[in-house]
Parts: C-alpha cells; structure tokens; sequence
C-alpha cells in the first residue's frame, strides 16, 4: 500500500514542476541587460543566455554571473 501512495506522491510532485517550469519558461520576465565582449548592452534572454555563459571573455562571464546572481526577480 505504501509503494502506491509514494509513486502517486511523486506523479504529482513531477506533475507540478513541469507546470511551473513551463510557467515561468514561457512568461514575460525581464532579465535586464548584460555587457557583450563588445562593451555593449544586451538584453539578457533565454536565447543568449548560454552565449553569455560560454564567451571566451571572463570579464564577460564574471560579470554576467554577479548581476544574475544579486538580482531579485518581483
């Protein structure tokens, strides 16, 4: 009867986080601008997200962390 009621349990919880995954995948949420290894700011999204984390430049990298990393989103 336990087992059950655990694999029920965790349907659910696996249910929930995909719904709310894909809630704030598909939400509008600004994640304000970063500078590129052009010194120019660029509006941070899903689509150049990982650009930023892979750019040769550490200077970039570093300071696309600490912005992302102090920021609160309301």
């Amino acid at each position: 009867m336990k087992k059950h009621y655990y694999q029920k349990a965790n349907e659910v919880f696996l249910w929930t986080r995909k719904k709310t995954f894909n809630f704030l995948n598909n939400a509008d949420i600004k994640f304000g601008t970063v500078k590129n290894e052009k010194g120019e700011e660029v509006e941070l999204t899903h689509g150049n997200y990982t650009t930023f984390l892979e750019s040769t430049n550490a200077e970039v990298r570093k300071k696309m962390h600490l912005k992302q990393k102090y920021k609160t989103i309301y």
